[in-house]
């Protein structure tokens, strides 16, 4: 059983690897300015290796072809797509809102296109090919809504008004980097290529009841919670691949077959709750929760 599960894990875990060097070497090298090369903020820190060399390789060519800079006055909701190319989404050091798109420096061939629009507090970007970064103030952003279809997608901001956040991956590999998290319910639905999400949410905090969703039909998903002062209620279900939770230092095995419930003592009457269920019919899931 053990064999089954790792094997379906790593191969998602490997789709996410590829799929986010992919990410950081090409967003960075076409929208950023060649003296920032830190990168390890869009990469899980196990394959920070040899990044430089990516960096060099897709350094210079690109050409912007959208640039927009909106006013923010409230929370705002984020809706993108992505079909190809890449897609990051990151905090800006002021109160804007930006959008910037750019020819990548390399195509598979296809169509490329995109189209934004921010009407009535709500960003709407979808690109095929492109390469696309939005800044975001810090706490502004409600909600998010993410579809990725092909390439790669990365959301890396903290926001105490985010409450819902819908993520679908299809294919290709997502990077789901979200803290200072506050009564915030989020679903994951994984049904090709890979995920890995980093959540934080606040532990000082007077009520809060955050939730987390989490299907995988396919591919892999590596989910990982900080939750100080949270109390953990957790359902999992495993008909095909594997499933695995950890809490703190202890690890709890669900699949390939079957199920397992989990709750803390005193669960009911903690002020600070956390709520996981967890679905998987094929590929693996990884979830680790650290209080």
């Amino acid at each position: 059983m053990g064999v089954i599960m790792s094997k379906e894990l790593i191969v998602g875990i490997v789709v996410i690897i590829i799929a986010l060097v992919g990410i950081a070497s090409l967003a960075i090298a076409v929208l950023l300015p060649p003296q920032q090369p830190p990168i390890s903020k869009y990469i899980p820190m196990s394959i920070n290796i040899s990044i430089s060399k990516f960096i060099s390789m897709f350094r210079g060519g690109g050409k912007v072809v959208y640039n927009a800079t909106y006013s923010v006055t409230g929370p705002i909701t984020l809706e993108v797509k992505v079909l190809g190319g890449a897609l990051v989404v990151k905090e800006s050091s002021d109160k804007y809102l930006r959008v910037e798109v750019a020819t990548p420096l390399f195509t598979l061939g296809g169509k490329k296109s995109y189209d934004v629009s921010f009407i009535n507090d709500t960003l709407k970007v979808l690109s095929t090919g492109y390469a696309v970064i939005i800044h975001v103030p810090k706490n502004m952003v409600r909600g998010i809504k993410g579809s990725l279809g092909s390439g790669g997608l990365t959301v890396d901001i903290s926001s105490n008004s985010l409450r819902s956040v819908d993520f679908i991956v299809k294919s290709g590999g997502a990077k789901l980097g979200l803290s200072d998290l506050v009564n915030t319910s989020i679903k994951i639905n994984v049904l090709g290529g890979g995920l890995k999400a980093e959540l934080s949410l606040l532990g000082n905090v007077k009520n809060s009841v955050s939730r987390i969703d989490i299907s995988v039909s396919g591919g892999g998903a590596k989910v990982e919670v900080k939750a100080p002062s949270h109390k953990l209620k957790f359902s999992g279900k495993c008909s095909g691949g594997g499933l695995t939770l950890r809490v703190n230092s202890e690890k709890i095995a669900v699949g390939p077959l079957g199920s397992r419930y989990y709750e803390d003592p005193n669960y009911e009457s903690s002020p600070r709750k956390l709520i996981i269920n967890a679905d998987v019919s094929g590929g693996g899931a990884d979830i680790w929760v650290m209080r």
